[in-house]
């Protein structure tokens, strides 16, 4: 089953879009700044607000033990 819910997963087609983005992702030649741009606290509160829910969501209909 895929992720969607929609039709059957394609391991061949996954592993070759995953290599592809590995492979973008090695070469990629941007600079990022060396100091944070914001308050990396109130960031990352900001991310646990909005994505706690579908990952609780997620784990307790598939238990990962």
């Amino acid at each position: 089953m895929s992720v969607s819910g929609e039709g059957s997963f394609n391991r061949e087609l996954f592993l070759e879009k995953l290599a592809g983005f590995e492979k973008s992702w090695v070469r990629e030649k941007s600079r990022y700044p060396s100091a944070p741009n914001d308050n990396a606290v109130e960031v990352a509160r900001e991310m646990v607000l909005k994505y706690n829910p579908i990952i609780l969501h997620v784990y307790r209909e598939k238990s990962v033990f």
